[in-house]
């Protein structure tokens, strides 16, 4: 088995399904504590496309989807077979790019797929297509970066794509049109760091931004303005370093940030400590 872990999702059903970055998929059974292992045969197409698994996503039929550095994998239950999405180039209809850091469904059930180096893919059910949003240098309201870690869709409706050095990307869902938060070193109430890894909307309807070098940011979608969680060396109740990677909200309302090599930290938005 492998040690490094690069997703994790327990199910509806109390399932813990585990990507590895090297080892392909693992499926614990809680009430066992025995392991399934899935991974790639290259002689057998309904297996697991990858070994190196990026993003795992239970939709509201209770499918489950699993992107890596080889397309998209639906995962059937029934027969522990997989279909496979992978980008086809004779095709402006598939998958933008085969390897896929994130996934999320809109409340119309609609699948968001944001991939390193093809941008956003948006899938519709139900005609199997893939509607593609992409970097065009030419216009102003495309994505402002190609590399997706991480979508969201908040309470509103509108779609929030975190990119690897294009900021906070805002789509606006009645005209497709994208709006970049990003960066402006003069303005500390702006995006601290354009490299955005996670996204959370918490239950008052902010957004927590994870950065990669800017700590954790908080967006307050009525005013337009970030507020900044940094860390810093001298406070020992500040973030714990400055690259953030998961983002965690539990019942009660505190957030848990997870970061490169600082370790786990817990913050009680109402102390902001």
């Amino acid at each position: 088995s492998s040690r490094r872990i690069s997703a994790l999702l327990q199910d509806r059903s109390g399932i813990l399904w585990v990507g590895t970055e090297d080892d392909g998929l693992y499926r614990l059974n809680p009430s066992t504590g025995l392991f399934d292992h899935y991974q790639p045969s290259s002689t057998d197409p309904l297996t697991i496309s990858s070994r190196n698994i990026r993003a795992i996503y239970e939709d509201k039929n209770g499918h489950l989807w699993i992107g890596g550095r080889n397309g998209i994998n639906l995962f059937d239950r029934e027969s522990e077979q997989f279909t496979r999405y992978q980008r086809d180039p004779g095709d402006s209809s598939s998958l933008s790019n085969d390897y896929v850091l994130s996934i999320f469904a809109d409340h119309s059930g609609v699948l968001w797929f944001g991939t390193f180096g093809g941008g956003l893919s948006k899938y519709v059910q139900a005609n199997e297509r893939f509607n593609l949003f992409q970097h065009q240098p030419s216009v102003a309201s495309s994505l402002d970066n190609d590399i997706i870690y991480a979508v969201l869709e908040d309470q509103m409706g509108v779609v929030w794509v975190g990119t690897m050095d294009g900021g906070l990307n805002r789509l606006d869902p009645d005209t497709g049109n994208l709006t970049a938060l990003i960066n402006n070193p003069a303005d500390t109430n702006s995006l601290a760091n354009n490299d955005v890894r996670a996204l959370l909307e918490d239950q008052s309807g902010a957004l927590w931004i994870g950065t990669y070098g800017g700590g954790l940011n908080r967006y307050d979608p009525r005013t337009g303005r970030f507020s900044r969680y940094l860390y810093n060396p001298n406070r020992p109740d500040s973030l714990s370093e400055s690259r953030v990677t998961a983002l965690y909200e539990d019942r009660a309302g505190n957030l848990w940030v997870g970061t490169r090599s600082g370790g786990l930290n817990l913050l009680d938005p109402q102390t902001g400590q």
